[in-house]
């Protein structure tokens, strides 16, 4: 009130619309955990903390996947440079996968492979269902494991658990995509097939 007069939108607006000051409508809006309200606010969360989304995880992946492949084709390069360089012939007589000798440019590659330790990695995502019920799926980490058996991965995804002080008991699902080792009646997928309830586990072989 100011100068004896109302200093504010028309009252009479006001009465005509009073749907609008109807607080139960902001629920009704918001909808449930799926609705476009909530999505829209999760692609907000994960636009500002790109860090953690799916999509950043795999175009880290596409890099990793990128350094790999060069390592392969520098080795075969060296390898051809030395060859060259010594004047040494690069075929052997019998190149065949039985042979003890394939020729000097498979051994030296396969000799400087022998020189590096390989080193296999599984990338884990976890999708969960947080407090107010919006799913969300996040990049964990990238898991070095042993070998690509499927007891190795297993024993790779039970101390990652145990390192985030998670419990297997609250997996409701996993996923794989499609490796072999994952199809084994005693493999992966096997192992955990008897857990349930709130978290699902999508594990990722490369």
């Amino acid at each position: 009130m100011m100068s004896n007069a109302l200093r504010r939108f028309d009252p009479a607006w006001f009465e005509k619309y009073d749907g609008i000051i109807k607080h139960e409508r902001l629920g009704t809006h918001v909808g449930k955990p799926n609705s476009s309200h909530n999505y829209a606010i999760e692609k907000c969360v994960n636009l500002m903390n790109q860090g953690q989304s799916i999509v950043h995880a795999l175009f880290k992946q596409d890099d990793v996947m990128k350094r790999e492949y060069h390592i392969p084709l520098n080795t075969s390069i060296d390898a051809s440079r030395y060859l060259l360089r010594q004047g040494i012939a690069f075929h052997g007589h019998d190149e065949s996968e039985e042979s003890a000798n394939k020729g000097n440019f498979l051994e030296l590659v396969k000799y400087t492979g022998e020189q590096n330790d390989a080193t296999e990695q599984m990338a884990v995502v976890f999708r969960f269902v947080d407090k107010s019920g919006t799913v969300k799926e996040r990049f964990i980490e990238v898991v070095h494991v042993k070998e690509t058996s499927s007891a190795s991965v297993k024993s790779a995804i039970d101390d990652l658990f145990a390192k985030y002080g998670l419990s297997l008991k609250t997996v409701r699902g996993q996923g794989y995509d499609g490796a072999s080792i994952m199809k084994v009646a005693k493999g992966v997928a096997k192992s955990f097939d008897l857990l349930s309830l709130l978290l699902k586990i999508i594990v990722v072989y490369k």
